[in-house]
């Protein structure tokens, strides 16, 4: 009995001992035996317990001291850890009363999860559940620092797809920023035979659509063509009605993709792959040419090998309105 009397809970500055306290105790010294004895199923008993018990007292930020502690005692077992991020991130989270309140145990349960290979997935789930509310408080710099020091890369225990997912997100935020260093760097890690899969047409789409940017500022004009093509080659063929619906709903996004597939051509330098392409364009997209009668015109006049008159001001006139310009 005098062991179960033992005070292990150590209590913050100026807190008085209650009962509450006192159980929270009680528990914890229960919580020590099992991890000596290596009972992991009651070490993860016990720990869920004393996480539901502080959240059912409403004392939040308990719940988020006692989750670092539990996590990280020496020695505790991996189910007690799993068990114990799980209850949080699934079940806790969602019933906390404030946005405050939700933000402050996503950073904690990224304390908790970080460095622990097992707990790669709700790692950067939280990260990017984190990075998501700064980016609504305005804070796209804190958010970019964030997610951009992830090697998601290095994480063994997500599919491709999900890495393929946070990697998109990457991009999206330093080019947001215009650090277009970085999205060239983080734009090397998405293999392009990965995101080619049955399935996987939107991230493709969101992918390339990055990668028009960065050719753009880079002044790599052909290569932002070659993505444009890429992006409507992808939405027109896809069969799946459903995947349609999600990312070209009314078709505008492949129309105007095919457009700016012909203007990069039509404005990028000479070169024998330009001349090769605008043939590809006359030859495989005459469906698409016939529904863009001003494109399809200038694309016969860059292919025709003679001089002809140059009428800026109405040729400014009549492509003002595409995208790219």
């Amino acid at each position: 009995m005098a062991e179960e009397k033992q005070r292990i809970l150590e209590l913050a500055e100026g807190e008085v001992w209650t009962p509450f306290f006192e159980k929270i105790n009680d528990m914890l010294i229960v919580e020590k035996k099992a991890r000596h004895d290596n009972d992991h199923s009651k070490s993860a008993e016990i720990c869920i317990e004393i996480l539901q018990a502080a959240f059912d007292e409403k004392e939040y930020g308990k719940v988020r001291t006692w989750l670092l502690l539990l996590c990280k005692r020496r020695g505790q077992a991996k189910k007690a850890i799993i068990e114990s991020i799980k209850l949080c991130n699934e079940t806790l989270l969602e019933k906390l009363p404030t946005r405050e309140e939700k933000f402050n145990l996503l950073q904690t349960l990224r304390d908790a999860c970080e460095g622990k290979m097992f707990l790669e997935r709700e790692y950067a789930n939280c990260t990017t559940q984190v990075v998501k509310m700064y980016e609504e408080d305005g804070k796209a710099e804190e958010a970019t620092k964030i997610i951009q020091e992830i090697q998601i890369e290095t994480y063994g225990s997500l599919e491709p797809k999900e890495k393929v997912e946070f990697i998109l997100y990457q991009m999206r935020l330093v080019l947001d920023r215009q650090d277009y260093v970085r999205c060239q760097i983080l734009s090397r890690k998405i293999s392009k035979k990965a995101i080619s899969e049955k399935g996987l047409e939107a991230f493709k789409v969101e992918y390339y659509s990055y990668m028009v940017r960065y050719f753009v500022h880079e002044k790599m004009i052909v290569d932002a063509a070659k993505a444009s093509q890429s992006i409507f080659d992808t939405l027109n063929k896809l069969a799946d009605e459903e995947q349609v619906a999600k990312i070209d709903p009314n078709g505008a996004l492949k129309t105007k993709t095919f457009q700016n597939f012909v203007i990069y051509l039509l404005i990028s330098p000479y070169t024998n792959e330009k001349v090769d392409l605008l043939n590809i364009v006359e030859s495989l997209y005459q469906r698409q040419l016939e529904q863009e009668e001003l494109l399809s015109k200038f694309v016969r006049k860059f292919l025709t090998f003679e001089l002809m008159p140059f009428n800026e001001s109405e040729i400014e006139h009549q492509i003002a309105g595409f995208e790219p310009f």
